[in-house]
């Protein structure tokens, strides 16, 4: 088995990053589903592919749009291509047939849909739908399928569009967490690469294999990390800190918000160089954090393997 410092260093690092990325994920998805993003997102993209926002709201009060709304509230957060083809052609089918005495009729015909398409007064969306008329070879299915293609390609670039809301709410939610929690990566690794009784204990809690799947568990097994700040070593300017902590002289030095024990890395730096310092080690946590919790445990996995290898042994006669 590979046992090299800077290897253990990594895995407990990686490990700290698995246990933040859960926190900050489950975080993130919890405001993500407060804020209505992925339907939002969803409805924007809708809006982008027709160019017109009377259109977009005719769609959404379709019917067929109508009862996927949950608890027939709100907007709804998905939406298959093959419905929204649908609903367009319906509501083109509405238009074509509005003055026909006997009603909507079963179908839509192909010169019903050409016809609709040319009176439409938007002229950006009379030229996405005027281009689907001309690629269907003069039927409605064709056209039904280009319109669910047109829909996928829409709903990719809106995928991107949420990942990087993600990415950046990932962002600073890892930053927060990384101040409060005064996760120094800097100071972690520096600590780490020197305790090697520390940094052995943390090795074998990871190597358990039953590590931070949820949030919950996430939480108390992060305590085994030397984080947190110890209040006493506070700065006379961050007088507001001790008092929001109810720290008196009286009790024993001890990190802020979590029970760690009292390391060198949970220490307030006393210089502007210390600050820096401290300042980028926040910084590279918040941005670890933003990578997400299925890369760090990709990379745990990657390591974890390579320790397990060991060297490779020397042939007889070397």
């Amino acid at each position: 088995m590979l046992g090299l410092p800077i290897i253990e260093v990594a895995l407990c690092l990686i490990g700290l990053f698995v246990l933040l990325s859960v926190i900050a994920s489950a975080l993130q998805e919890w405001w993500a589903a407060w804020l209505k993003l992925r339907a939002k997102t969803l409805r924007e993209g809708v809006k982008n592919l027709l160019f017109d926002e009377k259109w977009t709201k005719r769609v959404y009060a379709h019917p067929r749009i109508k009862t996927l709304r949950r608890a027939h509230r709100g907007l709804p957060s998905y939406l298959a291509s093959e419905t929204f083809a649908e609903v367009v052609l319906d509501l083109l089918r509405e238009d074509a047939q509005a003055g026909n005495p006997d009603g909507l009729t079963e179908a839509l015909s192909f010169e019903e849909l050409s016809a609709t398409v040319e009176k439409i007064a938007n002229p950006t969306l009379k030229e996405f739908l005027s281009d689907v008329v001309r690629s269907s070879q003069e039927q409605v299915a064709a056209a039904k399928t280009r319109l669910a293609t047109a829909f996928d390609e829409t709903m990719d670039r809106a995928s991107g569009w949420y990942q990087r809301h993600v990415k950046s709410t990932l962002l600073v939610i890892g930053l927060v967490l990384a101040i409060v929690l005064n996760v120094d990566a800097i100071g972690i690794v520096q600590h780490l690469w020197k305790e090697d009784a520390i940094r052995k204990q943390l090795v074998a809690e990871i190597e358990q294999g039953e590590f931070a799947s949820d949030p919950e568990r996430s939480r108390g097994q992060i305590s085994s990390f030397p984080i947190g700040w110890d209040i006493s070593t506070a700065p006379p300017q961050l007088w507001w800190i001790r008092e929001w902590s109810g720290y008196e002289e009286s009790q024993v030095s001890r990190p802020l918000l979590l029970e760690t024990g009292s390391y060198r890395t949970t220490m307030f730096p006393q210089t502007l160089s210390g600050w820096f310092t401290k300042g980028l080690g926040l910084l590279l946590t918040g941005i670890a954090v933003s990578l997400g919790a299925q890369f760090w445990f990709d990379l745990l996995s990657r390591v974890m393997k390579m320790r397990a290898t060991g060297e490779v042994p020397k042939a007889k006669g070397d």
